[in-house]
């Protein structure tokens, strides 16, 4: 069964999330976006879970996609939280 948390894209945009939040110089948006990874992560072992037996039922199914969902958005909030605070810091005027 292949499993999502040990794909080489998954493991490659870990690393880079990981780099990105390693940078960060605002303690609050690094401890928001290290949430964010960690819910991310923990969704994905759910979903990697459930996968191997989504086809038992319709409510499984279900759950697997709902789960899906929930992994798409959290990406989506990652990225799009990593984005702005660059774009923020890009904005700033040098010291």
């Amino acid at each position: 069964m292949m499993s999502i948390l040990k794909s080489e894209r998954f493991q490659n945009d870990k690393r880079q999330w990981e780099e990105m939040i390693e940078g960060l110089t605002n303690p609050t948006t690094k401890n928001e976006t290290q949430r964010m990874l960690t819910e991310l992560i923990q969704a994905i072992k759910k979903l990697d879970s459930n996968h191997g037996i989504a086809s038992i039922g319709g409510e499984l199914a279900s759950r697997v996609e709902d789960s899906k969902n929930d992994i798409l958005s959290l990406r989506k909030k990652l990225d799009s939280r990593l984005k702005d605070y660059r774009r923020s810091q890009a904005q700033r005027p040098a010291k």
